[in-house]
């Protein structure tokens, strides 16, 4: 194994192991007020695809959806809680739309791999961290509207009127902390040459 390799796979599995610790802490989590927390977990799943590439990326995303699934199940929140009648629906939504940001992140690289660093790596996080909230949030309502709506007791409008609201006050601040943290991490990166272009 040479020096490449073995730098590789230190990244990846410090990568991982941050995946872990944000998953399983609260420091995977801003907490703005009562109803907006900012998750920070698709993080590692961005640097690590700009970084390795798709197949690092999806690894990680996995990490990140066995992290969800493990909380899920300890820790249910009410939307959890909620989603327990519908099975699939409930752990389709925790582990598909993980598994979709490196396929976002990578698409976005390849798209803007020849723009300046900062605008190509801004994308990437904004897309990553978008790609999460919105096939989360369109997984849990296409499959599971029917089984929240019963559990809250309010009507199927409501439960997307409910989730268009935490489109906004959750999903557009995790895309500005996505940013504003993964740009000067994958610039450093990029200046000590893990990231070629």
């Amino acid at each position: 194994m040479n020096s490449k390799q073995i730098l590789r796979l230190t990244t990846t599995a410090l990568l991982f192991g941050l995946t872990l610790l944000l998953g399983l802490t609260p420091l995977g989590f801003i907490t703005v007020n009562p109803t907006i927390k900012i998750t920070l977990m698709c993080l590692p799943v961005v640097i690590g695809t700009v970084v390795y590439g798709l197949g690092t990326g999806l690894l990680l995303a996995l990490v990140f959806g066995a992290t969800s699934c493990y909380v899920a199940i300890t820790q249910p929140d009410a939307l959890v809680l909620a989603m327990q009648s519908a099975p699939f629906a409930l752990y389709f939504t925790i582990f598909v739309p993980r598994l979709l940001i490196p396929l976002a992140v990578h698409g976005m690289r390849r798209l803007s791999h020849r723009w300046p660093a900062p605008v190509s790596f801004g994308f990437c996080a904004a897309v990553g961290s978008l790609a999460n909230t919105a096939f989360f949030l369109s997984g849990a309502w296409l499959l599971g509207s029917g089984a929240i709506a019963s559990a809250w007791e309010i009507s199927r409008t409501a439960v997307a009127l409910l989730f268009g609201t935490a489109a906004l006050t959750n999903g557009l601040p995790e895309v500005l902390a996505c940013v504003l943290i993964c740009v000067p991490v994958l610039l450093a990166l990029q200046k000590a040459k893990f990231i070629n272009r």
